[in-house]
């Protein structure tokens, strides 16, 4: 059975939080959804709340995860909250509705759906610049 993080996902979010989703004009598929929920969570810092959220539900995770999953894993999955926090001191900027979350394993589609058409999608390098005239602390 095909298992997309959406479907599961979805389970806790607000009705305004499912909603927001569903109204990204680019992401048409619950597959895009759940990568732009995803990266909405880099953004937003909230990807250690939704770990303890998702940690807290034995029985939901029983549901959706094989029995040897990291996160059925109580000791190893302990560990995940605190890898999450660890991202909070960089700042994402992540675009969450864009076109090519929709198909699945990284392959954009040509119009006719064809493999032989589809491309590989290339990512775009996004580099912070530091400002030239800053000073150095020596």
């Amino acid at each position: 059975m095909l298992k997309i993080l959406w479907w599961y996902v979805r389970e806790f979010l607000t009705k305004h939080e499912f909603d927001r989703f569903l109204l990204l004009r680019n992401v048409t598929t619950d597959e895009g959804r759940g990568r732009a929920w995803l990266r909405s969570l880099l953004n937003e810092h909230s990807l250690e709340r939704y770990i303890h959220i998702m940690l807290s539900d034995q029985e939901y995770l029983e549901q959706w995860y094989e029995p040897w999953a990291l996160l059925r894993d109580l000791e190893r999955s302990a560990v995940l909250p605190n890898l999450a926090a660890g991202l909070d001191s960089i700042l994402f900027a992540i675009n969450i509705d864009n076109e090519a979350f929709n198909v699945g394993a990284g392959r954009l589609k040509g119009k006719d759906n064809s493999e032989e058409n589809s491309r590989l999608i290339e990512p775009e390098p996004h580099v912070a610049k530091v400002a030239e005239n800053s000073q150095s602390l020596a």
